[in-house]
Protein backbone atom coordinates (compact mmCIF):
# COMPACT_ATOMS: atom_id res chain seq x y z
CA UNK A 1 0.00 0.00 0.00
CA UNK A 2 2.96 2.31 0.18
CA UNK A 3 2.45 2.84 -4.03
CA UNK A 4 -1.30 4.28 -3.26
CA UNK A 5 -1.49 7.71 -4.44
CA UNK A 6 -2.22 10.48 -1.84
CA UNK A 7 -4.39 13.78 -2.76
CA UNK A 8 -7.49 13.75 -4.63
CA UNK A 9 -5.91 13.45 -8.12
CA UNK A 10 -5.60 9.44 -8.41
CA UNK A 11 -3.75 9.32 -11.83
CA UNK A 12 -5.03 5.91 -14.12
CA UNK A 13 -1.06 4.84 -14.29
CA UNK A 14 -0.86 4.34 -10.63
CA UNK A 15 0.33 0.99 -10.07
CA UNK A 16 -3.79 -0.42 -9.53
CA UNK A 17 -3.35 -3.76 -10.31
CA UNK A 18 -0.79 -4.25 -7.60
CA UNK A 19 -2.19 -2.36 -4.67
CA UNK A 20 -5.51 -4.57 -5.34
CA UNK A 21 -3.24 -7.57 -4.93
CA UNK A 22 -1.89 -6.14 -2.11
CA UNK A 23 -5.45 -5.64 -1.26
CA UNK A 24 -6.53 -9.64 -1.25
CA UNK A 25 -3.36 -11.00 -0.02
CA UNK A 26 -4.11 -8.56 3.26
CA UNK A 27 -8.11 -9.92 3.19
CA UNK A 28 -6.88 -13.78 2.87
CA UNK A 29 -4.00 -13.16 5.75
CA UNK A 30 -7.33 -11.88 8.12
CA UNK A 31 -8.94 -14.92 7.03
CA UNK A 32 -11.88 -12.60 6.63
CA UNK A 33 -13.66 -15.39 3.68
CA UNK A 34 -13.66 -18.27 6.47
CA UNK A 35 -16.20 -19.59 8.56
CA UNK A 36 -16.83 -17.24 11.21
CA UNK A 37 -19.16 -19.04 13.20
CA UNK A 38 -16.63 -20.08 15.88
CA UNK A 39 -15.84 -16.07 16.52
CA UNK A 40 -17.37 -13.73 19.30
CA UNK A 41 -19.79 -11.19 18.51
CA UNK A 42 -17.13 -8.39 19.00
CA UNK A 43 -14.61 -10.52 16.87
CA UNK A 44 -17.62 -10.99 13.68
CA UNK A 45 -18.55 -6.77 14.15
CA UNK A 46 -14.36 -6.20 13.97
CA UNK A 47 -13.77 -8.70 10.96
CA UNK A 48 -17.15 -7.05 8.72
CA UNK A 49 -15.57 -3.59 9.34
CA UNK A 50 -12.35 -4.83 8.54
CA UNK A 51 -13.85 -6.83 5.01
CA UNK A 52 -15.50 -3.91 4.35
CA UNK A 53 -12.54 -1.41 4.46
CA UNK A 54 -10.70 -3.16 2.15
CA UNK A 55 -13.85 -3.45 0.09
CA UNK A 56 -13.90 0.31 -0.10
CA UNK A 57 -10.02 0.36 -1.46
CA UNK A 58 -10.38 -2.90 -3.87
CA UNK A 59 -13.29 -0.99 -5.66
CA UNK A 60 -10.69 2.63 -5.38
CA UNK A 61 -7.95 0.48 -7.24
CA UNK A 62 -10.81 -0.21 -9.56
CA UNK A 63 -12.19 3.00 -10.38
CA UNK A 64 -9.69 5.09 -10.76
CA UNK A 65 -8.25 2.73 -12.89
CA UNK A 66 -10.86 2.76 -15.08
CA UNK A 67 -14.19 4.65 -13.83
CA UNK A 68 -16.33 2.70 -16.00
CA UNK A 69 -14.67 -0.70 -14.60
CA UNK A 70 -18.35 -2.97 -13.19
CA UNK A 71 -15.52 -4.29 -10.24
CA UNK A 72 -15.56 -0.73 -8.77
CA UNK A 73 -19.43 -1.27 -8.63
CA UNK A 74 -19.24 -4.85 -6.86
CA UNK A 75 -17.10 -4.15 -4.46
CA UNK A 76 -19.02 -0.58 -3.27
CA UNK A 77 -22.01 -3.15 -3.48
CA UNK A 78 -20.12 -5.31 -0.98
CA UNK A 79 -18.43 -2.41 1.30
CA UNK A 80 -21.90 -0.77 1.43
CA UNK A 81 -23.55 -4.32 2.60
CA UNK A 82 -20.54 -4.74 5.27
CA UNK A 83 -20.79 -1.26 6.44
CA UNK A 84 -24.66 -1.38 6.43
CA UNK A 85 -24.70 -4.30 8.81
CA UNK A 86 -22.53 -2.91 11.27
CA UNK A 87 -24.92 0.19 11.41
CA UNK A 88 -22.40 2.53 10.69
CA UNK A 89 -24.47 5.68 8.77
CA UNK A 90 -21.31 8.39 8.66
CA UNK A 91 -19.06 5.61 6.56
CA UNK A 92 -22.49 4.92 4.32
CA UNK A 93 -22.86 8.38 3.84
CA UNK A 94 -19.51 8.48 2.54
CA UNK A 95 -19.95 5.52 0.62
CA UNK A 96 -22.81 7.48 -1.14
CA UNK A 97 -21.11 10.48 -1.63
CA UNK A 98 -18.07 8.78 -3.51
CA UNK A 99 -20.87 7.28 -5.62
CA UNK A 100 -22.25 10.40 -6.93
CA UNK A 101 -18.90 11.21 -7.81
CA UNK A 102 -18.36 8.15 -9.46
CA UNK A 103 -21.79 8.76 -11.67
CA UNK A 104 -20.42 12.14 -12.27
CA UNK A 105 -17.50 10.95 -13.90
CA UNK A 106 -19.75 8.42 -15.90
CA UNK A 107 -21.63 11.18 -17.06
CA UNK A 108 -25.06 9.71 -15.49
CA UNK A 109 -26.02 12.31 -14.09
CA UNK A 110 -29.59 11.10 -13.32
CA UNK A 111 -27.87 9.19 -11.05
CA UNK A 112 -25.88 11.70 -9.33
CA UNK A 113 -28.54 14.05 -7.38
CA UNK A 114 -30.50 11.12 -5.85
CA UNK A 115 -27.17 9.55 -4.38
CA UNK A 116 -25.97 13.09 -3.23
CA UNK A 117 -29.48 13.54 -1.60
CA UNK A 118 -29.35 9.75 0.32
CA UNK A 119 -25.59 11.24 1.80
CA UNK A 120 -26.81 14.83 2.62
CA UNK A 121 -30.27 13.38 4.42
CA UNK A 122 -27.29 11.18 6.79
CA UNK A 123 -25.19 14.20 7.33
CA UNK A 124 -28.26 16.07 8.62
CA UNK A 125 -29.63 13.60 10.46
CA UNK A 126 -25.93 12.70 12.15
CA UNK A 127 -25.04 16.59 12.54
CA UNK A 128 -28.35 17.64 14.42
CA UNK A 129 -28.54 14.50 16.89
CA UNK A 130 -25.33 16.37 18.35
CA UNK A 131 -22.83 13.87 16.69
CA UNK A 132 -21.22 16.90 15.03
CA UNK A 133 -20.90 18.54 11.65
CA UNK A 134 -18.62 16.45 9.07
CA UNK A 135 -17.86 19.50 6.89
CA UNK A 136 -15.17 17.99 5.02
CA UNK A 137 -18.10 15.35 3.86
CA UNK A 138 -20.38 18.96 3.86
CA UNK A 139 -17.53 20.12 1.35
CA UNK A 140 -17.40 17.30 -0.71
CA UNK A 141 -21.11 16.87 -1.40
CA UNK A 142 -21.49 20.71 -2.15
CA UNK A 143 -18.36 20.20 -4.82
CA UNK A 144 -19.60 17.52 -6.41
CA UNK A 145 -23.17 18.97 -6.81
CA UNK A 146 -20.90 22.26 -8.12
CA UNK A 147 -19.58 20.17 -10.04
CA UNK A 148 -22.86 18.62 -11.82
CA UNK A 149 -24.57 22.13 -12.04
CA UNK A 150 -21.52 23.41 -14.24
CA UNK A 151 -21.28 20.56 -16.70
CA UNK A 152 -25.23 21.00 -16.92
CA UNK A 153 -24.87 25.31 -17.53
CA UNK A 154 -26.01 26.38 -14.31
CA UNK A 155 -23.32 28.93 -13.76
CA UNK A 156 -25.05 30.85 -10.83
CA UNK A 157 -25.50 27.31 -9.09
CA UNK A 158 -22.28 26.39 -9.70
CA UNK A 159 -20.70 29.30 -8.02
CA UNK A 160 -22.50 28.85 -4.95
CA UNK A 161 -21.75 25.21 -4.57
CA UNK A 162 -18.60 26.20 -4.85
CA UNK A 163 -18.63 28.99 -2.28
CA UNK A 164 -20.27 26.38 -0.48
CA UNK A 165 -17.02 23.60 -0.51
CA UNK A 166 -14.77 26.24 0.08
CA UNK A 167 -17.05 27.67 3.00
CA UNK A 168 -17.24 24.11 4.61
CA UNK A 169 -13.24 23.49 3.81
CA UNK A 170 -12.90 26.64 5.71
CA UNK A 171 -14.53 25.94 8.90
CA UNK A 172 -13.04 22.10 8.64
CA UNK A 173 -10.11 23.76 9.55
CA UNK A 174 -11.18 24.18 13.23
CA UNK A 175 -13.74 21.61 13.85
CA UNK A 176 -12.99 19.55 15.49
CA UNK A 177 -9.62 20.27 15.76
CA UNK A 178 -7.49 23.50 14.67
CA UNK A 179 -5.38 23.27 11.68
CA UNK A 180 -3.50 20.51 10.41
CA UNK A 181 -1.44 19.57 7.21
CA UNK A 182 -4.67 17.32 6.22
CA UNK A 183 -7.02 20.34 6.67
CA UNK A 184 -5.03 22.79 5.12
CA UNK A 185 -4.39 20.33 1.92
CA UNK A 186 -8.39 20.16 1.41
CA UNK A 187 -8.98 23.52 1.78
CA UNK A 188 -6.02 23.62 -0.72
CA UNK A 189 -8.33 21.40 -2.93
CA UNK A 190 -11.52 23.23 -2.70
CA UNK A 191 -9.68 26.13 -3.46
CA UNK A 192 -7.75 25.14 -6.05
CA UNK A 193 -10.91 23.06 -7.97
CA UNK A 194 -12.98 26.62 -7.59
CA UNK A 195 -10.19 28.99 -8.99
CA UNK A 196 -9.94 26.25 -11.80
CA UNK A 197 -13.42 27.11 -12.24
CA UNK A 198 -12.62 31.27 -12.40
CA UNK A 199 -9.91 30.60 -14.80
CA UNK A 200 -11.93 29.25 -17.19
CA UNK A 201 -14.34 31.27 -17.13
CA UNK A 202 -11.68 34.52 -17.65
CA UNK A 203 -11.21 33.83 -21.18
CA UNK A 204 -12.90 35.97 -23.98
CA UNK A 205 -16.47 35.46 -24.42
CA UNK A 206 -17.17 34.26 -21.06
CA UNK A 207 -19.60 35.52 -18.73
CA UNK A 208 -18.49 34.82 -15.12
CA UNK A 209 -20.93 37.32 -13.23
CA UNK A 210 -23.68 34.52 -12.32
CA UNK A 211 -21.01 32.56 -11.01
CA UNK A 212 -19.16 35.03 -9.27
CA UNK A 213 -22.10 36.21 -7.33
CA UNK A 214 -23.17 32.81 -6.54
CA UNK A 215 -19.46 32.54 -5.09
CA UNK A 216 -19.07 35.71 -2.79
CA UNK A 217 -22.48 34.91 -1.52
CA UNK A 218 -21.36 31.81 -0.07
CA UNK A 219 -18.04 32.53 1.16
CA UNK A 220 -17.25 33.07 4.56
CA UNK A 221 -17.30 36.39 5.27
CA UNK A 222 -13.37 37.33 6.60
CA UNK A 223 -12.59 40.94 8.13
CA UNK A 224 -11.29 43.95 5.01
CA UNK A 225 -7.99 42.98 3.92
CA UNK A 226 -7.79 39.32 5.20
CA UNK A 227 -8.83 37.69 2.20
CA UNK A 228 -6.16 35.80 -0.06
CA UNK A 229 -6.46 33.46 -2.74
CA UNK A 230 -3.86 30.82 -1.93
CA UNK A 231 -1.03 31.00 -4.54
CA UNK A 232 -1.76 28.14 -6.14
CA UNK A 233 -5.28 28.20 -6.80
CA UNK A 234 -5.10 29.16 -10.29
CA UNK A 235 -6.40 31.93 -10.93
CA UNK A 236 -4.74 35.21 -10.37
CA UNK A 237 -7.74 36.92 -9.47
CA UNK A 238 -6.86 40.57 -7.94
CA UNK A 239 -10.53 40.47 -5.78
CA UNK A 240 -8.70 37.26 -3.86
CA UNK A 241 -12.11 36.27 -3.42
CA UNK A 242 -11.30 33.01 -1.34
CA UNK A 243 -10.59 33.51 2.45
CA UNK A 244 -6.64 33.20 3.55
CA UNK A 245 -5.98 29.51 4.50
CA UNK A 246 -3.45 28.96 7.15
CA UNK A 247 0.08 28.68 6.91
CA UNK A 248 2.58 25.81 7.55
CA UNK A 249 3.29 28.08 10.78
CA UNK A 250 -0.33 28.11 12.03
CA UNK A 251 -0.79 24.48 12.02
CA UNK A 252 -1.36 22.79 14.97
CA UNK A 253 -2.12 26.03 17.06
CA UNK A 254 -5.06 27.39 18.39
CA UNK A 255 -3.31 30.90 18.91
CA UNK A 256 -2.26 30.70 15.34
CA UNK A 257 -3.06 34.10 13.58
CA UNK A 258 -5.21 32.19 11.09
CA UNK A 259 -6.80 30.26 14.13
CA UNK A 260 -7.53 34.35 15.45
CA UNK A 261 -9.11 35.19 12.54
CA UNK A 262 -11.14 32.02 12.11
CA UNK A 263 -12.81 32.41 15.37
CA UNK A 264 -13.70 36.02 14.10
CA UNK A 265 -15.10 35.03 11.37
CA UNK A 266 -16.87 31.98 12.61
CA UNK A 267 -19.63 34.64 14.26
CA UNK A 268 -21.12 34.63 10.81
CA UNK A 269 -21.20 30.54 10.10
CA UNK A 270 -24.50 29.92 8.01
CA UNK A 271 -26.00 26.91 9.86
CA UNK A 272 -24.99 23.74 8.01
CA UNK A 273 -28.83 22.14 7.91
CA UNK A 274 -29.57 25.58 5.81
CA UNK A 275 -26.81 24.58 2.70
CA UNK A 276 -27.96 21.05 2.58
CA UNK A 277 -31.58 21.49 0.98
CA UNK A 278 -30.21 22.49 -2.68
CA UNK A 279 -28.82 18.72 -2.46
CA UNK A 280 -32.48 17.60 -1.05
CA UNK A 281 -34.57 19.14 -3.79
CA UNK A 282 -36.38 17.49 -6.13
CA UNK A 283 -34.92 13.82 -4.66
CA UNK A 284 -38.30 12.59 -3.23
CA UNK A 285 -39.53 11.84 0.27
CA UNK A 286 -36.74 9.93 2.59
CA UNK A 287 -37.76 6.40 3.13
CA UNK A 288 -36.95 6.94 6.77
CA UNK A 289 -39.88 9.16 7.37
Amino acid sequence: MTHYPVGYEKPATAPWAEIGDQLLLLRALCELDSDQRRLSEDDVANARGTGALIDLFLAHTARFADPEDPWADEYYRQARLGFDSLGDEWTVAWLDMELADLALERRRYADVEPLLAKAARAAGRIGTAGDGWDHELLAMLHRIHADLAWQQGDLAEAGARYGRAVADAYWFQGIPHRADLYTQSFYAEMARRTGTRLAELAGPGNDGDLFVAGLEAALPRTVPGAGARPPDAGTGDPEQLLPAGPLLSDLGSDSSPFMIQWRRVQRGRAEPLGSLAPLLAGAGPDPRD
